[in-house]
């Protein structure tokens, strides 16, 4: 059993999926779902970490749907404006529609993880080259161990200086 803290962007929770094909109780936690409440940033359905509206206080958005069919933003459907800072919908009800997002994410890729091919070709085409750089780091700790595995893959892992790299293959 391994728990994660803190690991829920769409960088990370591909690598975890995928982990899980090998470990059988993987869990994690973490607060950016509630970036609705704090910052009134909302998902957008299907580019989970690729795309989101603001509906803070600045917010010039001329939106009049949402995006989305969750059971959170059906009950919104014709009163988006109450979203907007001035709007009187409590903020947090953006948090349980990010939250949503996050937890369809995730099963999208629990679903994936199972086919490595289907799953690494959605990685490569959606995403950064450092997450399907990871997920071939846990492939080749598997087939020639975890000593090798750093050494093959230590530029992803260093800068040129032998210094340990903050935004290494695991740490988005």
């Amino acid at each position: 059993n391994f728990h994660f803290l803190a690991v829920s962007g769409s960088s990370t929770i591909p690598v975890l999926a995928y982990l899980s094909r090998y470990i059988d109780n993987i869990t994690s936690d973490s607060s950016g779902w509630a970036q609705g409440s704090m910052q009134r940033r909302y998902f957008i359905p299907g580019y989970f970490g690729k795309l989101e509206l603001f509906f803070g206080q600045n917010s010039k958005s001329n939106i009049k749907t949402l995006p989305c069919l969750c059971p959170i933003c059906e009950k919104l459907v014709d009163n988006v404006d109450l979203l907007s800072s001035r709007g009187s919908v409590p903020p947090r009800i953006i948090s349980l529609h990010n939250l949503y997002q996050v937890i369809q994410f995730t099963n999208l890729c629990n679903s994936l993880k199972d086919d490595e091919e289907i799953f690494k070709y959605f990685v490569k085409r959606m995403y950064k080259k450092e997450v399907l750089n990871s997920l071939n780091f846990i492939d080749c700790c598997l087939d020639i161990g975890w000593d090798k595995a750093v050494v093959k893959y230590a530029s992803d892992l260093t800068y040129g200086t032998g210094e340990v790299r903050t935004a290494g293959v695991m740490d988005f």
